[in-house]
């Protein structure tokens, strides 16, 4: 689950916007930048096409995840990690592509410190929502597990 969560990460890259010539510079803060709660999500699990009945999904503490995305282009994911019960937080480094409307995030797997990349394909952002959708898909011996989120979160002030 804390894999998923992580892989869900891919949030925003930093963008400043001053004319050389201009006495008065002022940066342009890109509207990813800051803290983001999880506040809602719908999740889709099948197995070789086939729906996994919501009971048999572990979904418990994704309320409440902060993905945190700061100038520099790192982010900041904190979850609850059921093992540990406790709030962790992982770290990586993001791209955002405003006119693709998504974000890869590259993550570093703590299991086997492998780095993977997932791409969050922004549905919503403005300056109190941030709404995006990602979808994972592995295969193990002849199964193929698809998971496709769709994930709805506020600006933490």
């Amino acid at each position: 689950m804390k894999k998923v969560l992580l892989l869900l990460v891919a949030v925003s890259f930093s963008f400043v916007s001053c004319d050389k010539n201009d006495d008065n510079q002022v940066a342009e803060v890109s509207p990813i930048h800051g803290k983001w709660e999880v506040k809602s999500f719908n999740a889709e699990a099948t197995v070789n096409g086939t729906p996994i009945p919501d009971e048999d999904l572990d979904f418990e503490n994704v309320i409440g995840t902060v993905f945190e995305f700061k100038a520099g282009n790192t982010i900041a994911i904190t979850t609850f990690d059921d093992f540990e019960e406790k709030w962790t937080t992982d770290t990586g480094t993001y791209v955002y592509y405003p006119s693709e409307n998504k974000i890869d995030c590259t993550m570093t797997d703590v299991e086997d410190g492998t780095k993977y990349t997932q791409t969050m394909n922004i549905k919503l952002l403005n300056a109190t929502n941030y709404n995006f959708n990602v979808t994972e898909e592995e295969k193990d011996g002849g199964d193929i597990y698809k998971l496709s989120m769709d994930i709805n979160c506020e600006k933490v002030k």
